[in-house]
């Protein structure tokens, strides 16, 4: 029998869906601007031209800016995460907990040895779940994680730490 529960687990096809919408995202942006540069005469013509033109050119800005961002998502789906990923187990220790509102750096918290930041309002495909928003990874807990350079990619605590 498994005395664990897992919590929360990313696995490469689901990290491979979210990097296929976010790429879509920015393509249809940069594609859109781009149709929109080439086609400005024939759209909208009581509209001026410089708008036109201005609108497309910050369409494909926004794109470009959005793959940027992205960037670290994309590399991370097509890497072989499950290979260079690292397993910590032990007693969760929280240093700091991030407010329900933010404006902190998010729970510091360690496990087996190896800190880790958790903050809710930091978007990634892995772990956010903070204390103040019903965590799991709360002081004292008998936590296992899966993560990668830090990212928490599977959490899963013993199973009598759910009863508390």
């Amino acid at each position: 029998m498994n005395e664990f529960t897992t919590i929360f687990e990313v696995t490469a096809l689901s990290l491979r869906a979210d990097a296929l919408l976010h790429f879509s995202i920015g393509g249809a942006l940069i594609i859109g601007g781009i149709v929109g540069l080439i086609f400005h005469r024939r759209m909208f013509e009581e509209v001026p031209v410089l708008t036109k033109v201005g609108v497309s050119l910050i369409m494909v800005m926004l794109g470009l800016a959005w793959l940027a961002v992205h960037v670290n998502l994309f590399s991370l789906a097509t890497s072989d995460i499950n290979g260079q990923s690292r397993t910590v187990e032990g007693v969760v220790r929280v240093s700091s907990q991030q407010p329900f509102g933010g404006h902190t750096a998010g729970d510091k918290i360690t496990v087996g040895g190896q800190k880790f930041v958790v903050d809710y309002f930091y978007e990634t495909p892995g772990y956010n779940r903070t204390i103040a928003h019903g965590g799991a990874l709360c002081n004292g807990v008998y936590a296992r994680i899966r993560h990668y350079y830090g990212m928490i990619l599977k959490v899963e605590v013993r199973a009598d730490a759910n009863k508390r």
